[in-house]
């Protein structure tokens, strides 16, 4: 099969750009599997997350 490569640069380009917004939802986090999981437990627990140190 034979990709046009103008194509795959555009669905390149989507890809990256939809794995940037949780980071970007989170206020910018490094780690966003870390984040999500700190938001999961704190719902999944009634709790609060903790505020992080910048």
């Amino acid at each position: 099969m034979k990709i046009d490569f103008n194509f795959l640069t555009s669905l390149w380009k989507n890809q990256s750009n939809a794995s940037s917004l949780p980071a970007k939802a989170m206020d910018g986090i490094a780690n966003e599997v870390g984040e999500f999981a700190e938001r999961l437990v704190a719902e999944y627990y009634p709790t609060e997350q903790l505020a992080t140190s910048k």
